[in-house]
């Protein structure tokens, strides 16, 4: 079942996680959980630009659990410490964020995490470029 969820989710960067739990503490065996600590997803974001950072996850969970045969519950968080102090996530089967983002708070957690897929830009690219902006006075001169 977790091959045919990463097969599934391949428009995302999603990274599985394991930390060896056992039965899931709310007692759901067959419920999945994600976490999206994504900045773009709607909750997350700043509706400033629109069509921009407007992600709906939501959206991901319902498709998810019609061709899994089973709920994903989804829960919004800057980091799994939070979501994982949230009531309503006991566990965490599915993680959409920043690769780094995520990387570090499994490690923090002691979870095993797996990349199986990469977000993309409108332009179907997963790769991001940006502007280093210094004082004209700053003597810094190259990264």
């Amino acid at each position: 079942m977790r091959v045919m969820l990463a097969i599934v989710a391949g428009l995302l960067l999603s990274l599985t996680v394991s930390a060896n739990e056992g039965p899931k503490p709310d007692g759901d065996a067959k419920s999945l959980s994600m976490v999206v600590m994504d900045p773009l997803a709607e909750p997350l974001s700043c509706p400033c630009v629109k069509g921009y950072a407007q992600r709906k996850y939501e959206k991901l969970a319902e498709f998810l659990s019609e061709q899994l045969g089973q709920p994903v519950h989804v829960t919004f968080a800057e980091s799994f410490e939070k979501a994982l102090a949230k009531e309503s996530c006991k566990s965490i089967d599915i993680a959409i964020g920043k690769d780094s983002v995520v990387r570090s708070d499994a490690r923090t957690a002691k979870m095993t995490v797996k990349p199986v897929a990469r977000l993309t830009g409108k332009d179907g690219l997963a790769t991001q470029h940006g502007l280093i902006v210094v004082r004209m006075a700053d003597p810094a001169k190259q990264i």
